[in-house]
């Protein structure tokens, strides 16, 4: 049996709060507009912490406080 996460939150609303939301992690994307999923999408990469992420056109459903969280 592996050991629980407990970090797992505090984690997850960290991710949320760089990509520019305070989302709860419970929200369901389908409940989301587009420009929420893109940064619900923003936060899920910041919260998987890859060596480099390519993108494209990630910035096309967001405003300017969107594309500076993208940058």
């Amino acid at each position: 049996m592996e050991a629980a996460d407990r970090t797992l939150e505090a984690r997850l609303a960290e991710a949320l709060g760089r990509a520019g939301r305070d989302a709860a992690p419970e929200t369901l994307p389908a409940s989301l507009s587009g420009r929420l999923r893109t940064w619900a999408a923003l936060a899920a990469m910041i919260f998987a912490e890859p060596d480099f992420q390519l993108l494209e056109e990630p910035t096309s459903n967001l405003d300017r406080k969107g594309r500076a969280a993208a940058e």
